[in-house]
């Protein structure tokens, strides 16, 4: 651990030096004195670091960052914020690297590039620039075209394209003036020219709401339908309860409401309550027991978690597992037993939970409220 302090703070060092420096120098910087072990660590840690080409050794016997691109180079993936590119390292000295638009060389949000550090001075933020592309993110663009008399060209919808891209007439595919288009990256090799792009998907009407959403869905690559596995599980699931399965709590004769906005479709979550002898609260929350119908490593639990939630978007939703069992098998549905998981949270009169019990069960829910009608009843 102190060889890797020294080896950190000697990176600081050379970093933020506006000059290249000797040994004496770095050592009566750090405090360590020729006749210790420290000093000996500083020695093996500047071989070290000139072998894996970090820094480098001038003919003066001085040392400073290396310059030129090598093995050290930084590579990551890119982002375009606020027409700047940032870039995370792992290096403790530049845990993040400021790249500025000029220094972007072509580089676009999500490509996977090679940064080189630019010498700095003590007290300022890293930067660097692009000195290669690996490889180009293959996300669609989407934006609208336009038309200046001479030439068809992409705005993107995105901020963080931080350029327009040339269509040409031979790429347009039909895509006129004021359409909202899907597009991919043809070629972007010179800074000082505009890249261009081909239409590969005609969405509609820049402005209309409904294209409008339909090229957030197509620009995050959202998926619209599940895959033939997920189906084929789905196909197989019973939703029909006939009798209350082993070791559960049955609840179904409790007085269990869910209240949910009025054009909610499907009821993750229901509540009851009771007046203990005690003068407590008896408070149950019941959440639909999801993992009954969506075994762990089965292909509904995969796509789940590939998708990671719902997207909620104006006109629609891109559903996390599909409809059948969000909406129906899973739903707490009014009047018809649901497998859930139920906390129930004793409360006292001044609020504190003072105990609580956790348990596997199974509901029926017997009425379905909605916030104005909640809402009403308070008032």
């Amino acid at each position: 651990m102190k060889r890797e302090k020294i080896t950190n703070q000697l990176l600081d060092l050379i970093l933020n030096s506006e000059v290249p420096l000797r040994l004496l120098d770095i050592s009566k910087s750090m405090g360590i004195k020729s006749d210790t072990d420290e000093y000996e660590m500083l020695q093996n840690s500047l071989e070290h670091l000139i072998g894996t080409g970090v820094i480098e050794k001038t003919p003066k016997r001085r040392y400073i960052l290396k310059q030129n691109e090598s093995d050290s180079a930084i590579t990551g993936t890119i982002r375009i914020q606020n027409d700047k590119g940032i870039i995370e390292t792992q290096l403790s000295f530049a845990p993040k690297v400021s790249i500025q638009t000029r220094n972007l060389n072509t580089a676009l949000d999500g490509d996977k590039v090679v940064v080189q550090l630019h010498a700095q001075k003590k007290g300022k933020k890293p930067r660097g620039e692009v000195t290669k592309i690996i490889e180009r993110n293959n996300t669609a663009i989407v934006g609208t075209i336009d038309y200046n008399g001479y030439y068809y060209f992409l705005i993107p919808d995105e901020a963080h394209y931080y350029v327009d891209f040339l269509i040409p007439e031979t790429k347009l595919k039909g895509a006129k003036k004021g359409d909202k288009v899907k597009t991919s990256l043809l070629q972007w090799d010179d800074p000082l020219q505009s890249p261009t792009a081909e239409v590969k998907e005609i969405i509609g009407k820049s402005g209309v709401p409904v294209v409008e959403f339909d090229s957030i869905i197509r620009e995050f690559e959202l998926p619209t339908e599940f895959p033939d596995g997920v189906m084929k599980e789905l196909a197989a699931v019973v939703p029909d309860i006939k009798r209350k399965p082993p070791g559960r709590m049955d609840l179904r004769n409790q007085l269990i409401i869910t209240i949910d906005p009025f054009d909610a479709k499907d009821f993750d979550d229901a509540l009851s309550l009771d007046m203990l002898p005690n003068g407590n609260y008896k408070l149950g929350v019941h959440i639909a027991d999801v993992s009954h119908y969506v075994p762990e490593n089965s292909e509904t639990d995969i796509e789940a978690r590939y998708r990671g939630n719902s997207v909620y978007l104006v006109d629609r939703v891109v559903p996390m597992l599909p409809e059948l069992l969000s909406n129906e098998i899973c739903s707490l549905n009014p009047n018809v037993p649901r497998l859930t998981f139920s906390v129930f949270m004793e409360i006292d009169m001044k609020g504190n939970v003072v105990d609580y019990e956790i348990a596997e069960s199974i509901i029926k829910s017997k009425r379905r409220y909605n916030y104005d009608e909640v809402l009403e009843i308070i008032e």
